[in-house]
């Protein structure tokens, strides 16, 4: 595997890993992850919709998407999906890299510059 290509998908969106932190157990914050955990989440991403188990999101607690989901009212759109304004094809490998919980390289003709 070529070094260059294995750069962590993640990172792009501010999602630091391997480790994060759970939220305590009496925070408002760990309540709200506790109220949708069992429910799958929707992401609205650059017009493609993605049906996310809710503990496939909050496996990085501290991450991008635990976030936006986390919050009382969220970017959530008529629909009830969470808007993302990004690349549907790079949100496919952040999510196989959380399902996973493996840094995959990015695919030949994606840069990390995007």
């Amino acid at each position: 595997m070529d070094s260059s290509r294995s750069k962590d998908v993640l990172a792009p969106l501010g999602i630091k890993t391997p480790r994060a932190r759970m939220p305590t157990a009496g925070s408002s914050r760990a309540k709200r992850i506790a109220l949708v955990a069992d429910k799958p989440l929707r992401f609205d991403v650059g017009g493609t919709i993605f049906k996310v188990a809710a503990a496939t999101v909050f496996s990085l607690p501290e991450g991008v998407l635990a976030k936006i989901a986390s919050q009382p009212r969220g970017i959530k759109e008529e629909s009830g999906a969470f808007f993302v304004d990004r690349d549907p094809e790079l949100f496919r490998i952040v999510l196989d890299a959380l399902r996973d919980k493996t840094v995959y390289p990015l695919p030949p003709g994606i840069t990390d510059e995007r």
